[in-house]
């Protein structure tokens, strides 16, 4: 997984754009817990959340928050610990969030779902 982080911060659209890629299909077919937890541990993921994506074209903001919805749906009482950093910072929200206004519709309602996905999970876990 280091090898992964050490790609993803040379700033290269089409490396991080394969990491994203390759990663959401893990993410989505992913069955046992225990990779998941592997997968969710170190904070990799909120590593590859947090990285500055702001200068890559709309195709790669597509698949980015593709890749942050198929995250938000595998949350639940044991993974949320993961998406957590020092000082109760939420990567997965917090960048879901910055393409809220954006100017595809299509995208706008996926970071929509993604919020609720998460909001719908905290309350069931109170």
């Amino acid at each position: 997984m280091h090898e992964f982080l050490l790609l993803s911060d040379l700033k290269n659209s089409v490396i991080n754009l394969a990491i994203i890629q390759s990663f959401s299909l893990l993410i989505l077919n992913v069955k046992n817990a225990m990779i998941l937890f592997y997968i969710f541990s170190n904070n990799f993921i909120n590593h590859i959340i947090s990285n500055d994506y702001d200068d890559y074209d709309d195709d790669f903001g597509f698949y980015y928050v593709n890749f942050m919805k198929s995250l938000s749906q595998k949350i639940d009482l044991n993974t949320i610990q993961f998406f957590f950093q020092k000082d109760y910072d939420f990567p997965l929200l917090q960048n879901a969030l910055k393409f809220y206004n954006y100017n595809d519709a299509m995208l706008m309602n996926t970071v929509r779902n993604i919020f609720l996905t998460i909001l719908k999970r905290k309350l069931c876990f109170d």
